[in-house]
């Protein structure tokens, strides 16, 4: 999500460079623009090749808490140096510092974009255009208005609308991610919140506690 506008982006993952590629070829044949890759030992090794074997625009995934492993700010450089259609990167280190010292070690067309809901108003200010939302599944305009808002210079509206959206951007990860936000969507009617080991169902105390969340946030809209 950049400028207030949505995309569809293909993700891929897997142990194999062979996988990775017969991925990226589904997804090239699928009518995607753009793929994203997740962090890992193998992807610091291969990204290149991987990036070089196919026509696909490429944003890298940085997530240390998931992977264990950072993808630091001068790999991320010498990848888009050395490959041209890597062209972003999703963001979820949860350091602001981070986003200043990839804005300057990159070209200004490389586009950052933040990971994580609740810091998409601090990395906005440091040089981020937009986010990979989880909120965005179940409130698309209100994620929207905020990265157009900050994007458009109207900082103070941007930060009315996070204080607004605060709360659900905390409570849509007590559980794992989709856990939450699938079972929110599955109150709407939208989908299931069936996930797959090992995920499991939200527990009962914190589904209450969504609710409550959800709740106020609709009172006060």
């Amino acid at each position: 999500m950049t400028n207030g506008m949505a995309g569809a982006i293909a993700g891929i993952e897997a142990a194999t460079e062979a996988v990775i590629e017969a991925d990226l070829g589904g997804a090239l044949r699928g009518g995607i623009g753009r793929a994203a890759g997740a962090s890992s030992s193998f992807w610091r090794a291969a990204i290149s090749a991987i990036a070089k074997s196919t026509g696909l625009r490429i944003m890298l995934y940085n997530i240390p808490g998931r992977c264990g492993v950072d993808i630091g700010a001068e790999t991320v450089a010498r990848i888009q140096s050395d490959c041209p259609n890597v062209v972003s990167i999703k963001e979820a280190g949860g350091n602001v510092d981070r986003v200043s010292e990839l804005r300057a070690r990159l070209p200004d067309a490389f586009t950052i974009l933040s990971g994580d809901d609740g810091l998409t108003l601090p990395f906005l200010a440091a040089g981020a255009v937009g986010l990979v939302s989880v909120a965005s599944n179940l409130l698309p305009a209100e994620v929207c208005e905020l990265v157009r808002a900050v994007t458009n210079g109207d900082i103070k509206r941007g930060e009315e609308l996070h204080r607004k959206l605060y709360w659900l951007f905390k409570d849509f990860f007590i559980e794992p991610n989709p856990v939450p936000i699938k079972t929110a969507l599955s109150w709407r009617g939208n989908m299931s919140a069936e996930v797959r080991l090992p995920l499991c169902e939200m527990s009962a105390a914190n589904q209450a506690r969504l609710r409550k969340t959800l709740e106020e946030f609709e009172r006060g809209r």
